[in-house]
């Protein structure tokens, strides 16, 4: 069951029928729902991160470099790689879920996964060699994934 869209119905009237902001909105209710029907921890986390996040994966094609590096630490798609396929996973029944649209491609999913490949190889070893350190290593390996994506990833 996708509840992804749980916080379309907090958009305020003088806004519709446009829901900007609702996968933010809809963080507490999906919350509520999983708390209510215990639903397991990494289900519940799951789709919570799905609830935040689906808006931005549906327009991976147009991110720069920087937002799908973003993106995809978000997902914490290079530790978790099958919490993120997990997310790809619903973006895609999302986007199929539109009348007309049921048997769709999903190029999105294939751009994250693309973009996620390429910088899985930026080791932030080279990095500690060079004597930095907490957030200096982390701001530094950012930086490097969002050059390997400008010099590599296909537009």
């Amino acid at each position: 069951m996708l509840c992804h869209d749980l916080g379309k119905a907090l958009t305020p009237p003088d806004e519709w029928p446009r829901h900007i902001g609702h996968e933010a909105r809809g963080v507490a209710p999906a919350t509520a729902l999983c708390d209510r029907l215990r639903v397991p921890k990494a289900i519940k986390e799951l789709a919570i991160l799905v609830t935040a996040q689906h808006g931005r994966v549906h327009h991976a094609l147009e991110m720069k470099p920087a937002t799908l590096v973003d993106l995809i630490e978000s997902l914490d798609g290079l530790r978790r790689p099958e919490r993120m396929e997990a997310v790809l996973l619903a973006c895609h029944a999302d986007a199929r879920g539109r009348l007309g649209s049921e048997n769709c491609d999903y190029p999105q999913a294939d751009r994250v996964r693309a973009a996620a490949e390429l910088i899985r190889s930026v080791s932030p070893q080279a990095f500690v060699a060079q004597g930095l350190k907490g957030l200096d290593i982390k701001n530094a390996l950012h930086q490097a994934r969002v050059q390997q994506l400008a010099e590599q990833l296909p537009r």
